[in-house]
């Protein structure tokens, strides 16, 4: 006697759900991923910068802890995130104390060190804070020297990414492009000469995600 439809349905939703129980049980905890799901699913479940300050972190006991953001302990303990570059995960296993962030200060080699030993979904976790204190960076990559002489300069900030670049100080016989780029990308600014018997002159404000300030100076 062949099964009924009903029957075929449950066996298969029962299956289903093995298999859910089954992938949430996977460990999350740095380096695992890759060896334990495949490419598709860790791609969607960790960050390829495992250092950046808004990915997750989670899974840290089988089965079934949570996924959490680590940003948010960076902000629960008055700490400013926008100056953040990265944060590394040290620590994550099972919980095994009260909830809360701590601020761990000194924490060589890091800026500072954040532990939670219950993060409200199971882990406990302990986290190294590396803050930007570089500056942006802005220098001539290009010259052409043709009939309309022109300049590239490239401008970047790897920690916090570009916030803003502005033009400052005197801005004679010069034009730029409109341009975009993602804010930890490099930016390449090109200026052109309007008056090719004259000098341009010109400079840039730049300022990064940390609130870091350089201002760089140009004559060509």
């Amino acid at each position: 006697m062949r099964p009924s439809r009903t029957s075929q349905r449950f066996a298969w939703t029962l299956v289903a759900l093995m298999l859910c129980y089954l992938a949430a049980s996977v460990s999350l905890a740095p380096g695992a991923a890759a060896q334990t799901v495949g490419p598709a699913a860790a791609a969607l479940l960790v960050p390829a910068d495992q250092n950046d300050p808004n990915g997750f972190y989670g899974n840290c006991r089988i089965p079934l802890s949570g996924l959490v953001r680590k940003s948010g302990h960076v902000t629960e303990v008055g700490k400013n995130l926008a100056e953040v570059r990265a944060i590394v995960v040290l620590e994550c296993r099972a919980f095994d104390g009260p909830g809360g962030t701590q601020l761990i200060e000194p924490c060589v080699p890091y800026d500072y060190c954040l532990l939670n030993e219950n993060d409200g979904t199971g882990n406990h976790v302990r986290l190294g804070v590396k803050v930007d204190r570089e500056l942006p960076k802005c220098n001539i990559v290009a010259r052409r020297r043709g009939q309309v002489a022109q300049i590239d300069i490239r401008v970047q900030d790897v920690g916090t990414g570009i916030r803003s670049i502005g033009f400052t100080g005197p801005q004679t016989n010069m034009e730029t492009q409109q341009y975009f780029a993602d804010s930890r990308s490099p930016v390449i600014v090109t200026v052109t000469k309007i008056d090719q018997s004259q000098r341009s002159v010109f400079g840039l404000d730049v300022t990064d995600g940390a609130g870091n300030l350089v201002t760089c100076s140009f004559s060509f």
